[in-house]
């Protein structure tokens, strides 16, 4: 027989299981990034959205782009979502 409280303490210590997300930068912001240990965030007025910092679950994520008829190559950074949603509001 499993008594009550054992069964809150299990539930109130569950963290949301969010897994693997990706950060892709450009390979120019990956010095700093590491440097730093820092990724900076974004902000946007649009949609109320504020600051953020964009993941993907995708680790294929397309890793060349062009921009301004120039190739850029992304590096792909993991980190660890369910860590990040102990302390982050973590949103799809």
């Amino acid at each position: 027989m499993i008594k009550l409280h054992s069964i809150l303490r299990h539930s109130i210590n569950e963290r949301k299981q969010v897994g693997t997300v990706y950060h892709f930068a450009d390979t120019n912001n990956l010095v700093p990034i590491l440097e730093k240990n820092l990724l900076k965030h974004s902000y946007e007025l649009r949609g109320n959205r504020g600051y953020y910092i964009s993941t993907t679950r995708d680790k294929n994520f397309p890793i060349k782009y062009r921009t301004m008829g120039v190739d850029q190559i992304n590096v792909r950074i993991e980190l660890d979502g369910d860590k990040l949603s102990d302390r982050y509001k973590v949103k799809a």
